[in-house]
C-alpha cells in the first residue's frame, strides 16, 4: 500500500485526505481483475484506474493543473470539471499502466479529455448513467464502478450492468454503509441532528452528502438490491473506518482554493522542493492511518463495502 499511497499523494498532494481514501479503494479491490472487453463506468479523469493499474505520473504533475471556477468553490461548483489544455502541454505519464481498458464512460466531457492523455482507455463514451446504458446486451466481460450510489436509482443501475455483462461476467462496485452518513459532520450534526448552530457545515459539505450521495444502505440492504438485479455476490470487503472518513470529511478541503492560488505563484523548481517535503510529511502521517484502518474501525464501523459480483 505504501507505493500506491505515494502515487496518489503525488497527484492529490493539496488534498491528501483523498489519497488516503483512494489507496484503501485499491486495497479493497485487490482481488478484482479486469477481463476484456472491460468497462469503467464513471471513469472521471481516469486517475484512479490509471494508478490502480500500475501507472504513475511524473513528479511535476498533479490533478490541479486543469481546475477552474475557484471563485465559485463555495457555491458547490465542481472545480475539476474544467479543461484548459494544460495537461496536453505536459508529459504527464512516468510509467504506463499494466493493462488497457476497452471503454470509459462518464457524463462530463472535461474529465474524459483529461483521461485521454493517459492512454488507459481504447474508447470513451459520454452518457448519463441514470438512463439506459448505451451498450448492447452482453457487451462486456468485466465492469468497475464507483458511482452507483451517486445515481438516482441504484437498483435500476444494477439491472443495467447485469444486462450489458456477458454470461459469467464479473463486476466490482464500491457502496456506502449507513455508517458513512453518521461519520459526516454535516449529516450527524446538522441534517440529522437539527442543530442550527452547525448550519455553517452546509458550506463545508458543498453538496456532497445533501446532493450527491443518493443511497446508503446496510449490507443486507445492498445484498437485496444486488441479488434482485440478478447477481451472485462472490465477495464483500468492508473498509474505510469512521475515523478515516471524518479525516476525509474536512481534511484540507476548506483551504484548497487558497492553496491552489498560493502554489500558482511559486516558481516550479521551488514548488517541486516544497511538494517533495509535503508528500514526505503526509506519508509519515497518512500511511500509519491507512495501515491501521481496521483497528480504527474496531472491526464493526466500516463505512464502505467493496462488492465483487458475478452474473449468474
Amino acid at each position: 500500500m505504501k507505493n500506491i499511497l505515494m502515487k496518489f499523494l503525488n497527484v492529490y498532494w493539496l488534498r491528501p485526505e483523498t489519497a488516503l481514501w483512494r489507496t484503501l479503494d485499491v486495497e479493497a479491490m485487490k482481488n478484482f481483475n479486469f477481463v476484456a472487453p472491460s468497462l469503467d463506468l464513471g471513469c472521471g479523469d481516469g486517475t484512479f484506474s490509471f494508478i490502480r493499474g500500475g501507472g504513475s505520473y511524473k513528479d511535476n504533475f498533479d490533478v490541479y493543473f486543469d481546475v477552474g471556477h475557484l471563485d465559485e468553490y463555495w457555491n458547490n461548483k465542481d472545480v475539476y470539471d474544467s479543461y484548459n489544455g494544460q495537461t496536453e502541454k505536459r508529459e504527464v505519464v512516468e510509467k504506463k499502466e499494466d493493462y488497457i481498458l476497452d471503454m470509459g464512460l462518464d457524463h462530463k466531457d472535461n474529465l474524459m479529455k483529461k483521461a485521454e492523455n493517459l492512454g488507459l482507455y481504447r474508447q470513451f463514451i459520454k452518457a448519463d448513467a441514470n438512463k439506459r446504458l448505451p451498450f448492447e446486451d452482453e457487451s462486456f466481460q468485466s465492469v468497475f464502478s464507483n458511482i452507483v450510489y451517486w445515481l438516482d436509482r441504484p437498483e435500476n443501475t444494477f439491472k443495467e450492468i447485469y444486462r450489458i455483462l456477458k454470461k459469467d461476467g464479473i463486476c466490482c462496485v464500491m457502496l456506502p454503509n449507513t455508517a458513512f452518513l453518521e461519520a459526516s459532520f454535516y449529516y450527524s450534526l446538522y441534517e440529522k441532528g437539527g442543530r442550527k448552530e452547525f448550519e455553517f457545515l452546509k458550506m463545508l459539505d458543498r453538496g456532497r452528502m445533501s446532493d450527491n450521495v443518493k443511497m446508503v444502505n446496510s449490507y443486507e440492504g445492498w445484498k437485496n438490491i444486488i441479488e434482485n438485479g440478478g447477481f451472485k455476490i462472490e465477495d464483500c470487503i468492508p473498509y474505510l473506518s469512521k475515523s478515516l472518513i471524518q479525516i476525509w470529511d474536512i481534511g484540507l478541503r476548506p483551504i484548497f482554493p487558497l492553496l491552489k492560488k498560493m502554489t500558482a505563484q511559486i516558481e516550479e523548481n521551488s514548488l517541486m522542493e516544497i511538494k517533495k517535503e509535503w508528500v514526505e510529511l503526509f506519508m509519515k502521517i497518512g500511511y500509519p492511518i491507512i495501515e491501521n484502518d481496521k483497528l480504527l474501525a474496531c472491526d464493526k464501523e466500516f463505512c464502505f463495502f467493496c462488492f465483487i459480483l458475478r452474473k449468474k
